[in-house]
């Protein structure tokens, strides 16, 4: 695919101490939405924000999550149904290759490399360097001493729950990881926390794995001194810490 966007997005392309999961990260995604007629508008920004893309069955462009597009039958309202996609998606990678050629494809496969290669240099660099942590529990490494999440994780540790082993950079993990399995907690300022249940390292499971132990994590917050949890739908516990505690 012969991408108009950048290849990360200001979010990702500012944080030198995980360029090279960064890198890789975009370079797996750029690849899945080549291969099932998206194209992106923006650089990749992570798995769990908002990315501008357009869909080439249709020509709809919105904003979707990487976290649910890779999944094998995504869609967005208003598209072919899913009986007709598999065909229109095959079709549509038949008529990009003509366009683009062998050439073209394979001068945007030395950049993807280049740009990989270049990112582990960074990252290799970066970790002589600063020495960063390469996994914290129930937390990423880069958020670990954020005091709200570690006033969430006390909460949710004294009560007996299990915090997942989380590595830096986290987002989804492709593969299994039995580790990555409990609590995960992320910070969004000004005193709120998102506490996610992981399973196998994924929040986002077909099954809905996660959904039970999230309500357990709501009502726990819900009673909690110096907590307050947001009545809000979605895949984690809103939560947020009170402003004087926050503040201290």
């Amino acid at each position: 695919m012969s991408s108009i966007a950048p290849y990360l997005a200001p979010n990702l392309a500012e944080s030198t101490a995980f360029q090279k999961r960064n890198e890789e990260s975009a370079r797996r995604a750029f690849e899945r939405l080549a291969a099932t007629a998206w194209t992106p508008l923006a650089g990749y920004p992570g798995s769990d924000v908002h990315w501008l893309v357009r869909c080439e069955l249709c020509g709809w462009e919105g904003l979707m999550f990487y976290s649910h597009m890779r999944r094998d039958k995504v869609r967005h309202r208003g598209c072919l149904p899913t009986v007709e996609r598999p065909a229109a998606i095959a079709a549509w990678i038949a008529r990009q290759a003509e366009e683009t050629g062998k050439a073209t494809e394979a001068a945007d496969e030395e950049r993807i490399e280049a740009a990989v290669d270049e990112g582990e240099a960074r990252g290799a660099e970066a970790d002589v360097e600063t020495g960063p942590p390469r996994t914290a529990l129930g937390a990423d490494p880069q958020h670990a001493d954020d005091p709200d999440v570690r006033a969430a994780i006390d909460v949710l540790t004294a009560a007996g729950y299990t915090p997942a082993t989380v590595p830096a950079g986290f987002e989804d993990e492709e593969e299994p990881n039995p580790a990555a399995t409990g609590f995960y907690v992320r910070p969004r300022g000004h005193g709120r926390v998102d506490v996610y249940h992981l399973v196998n390292g994924q929040n986002v499971t077909e099954t809905r794995d996660y959904w039970p132990q999230v309500k357990e994590y709501r009502r726990l917050f819900r009673g909690a001194e110096g907590w307050t949890c947001a009545k809000l739908p979605g895949r984690s516990a809103t939560v947020f810490r009170d402003a004087a505690a926050s503040a201290a």
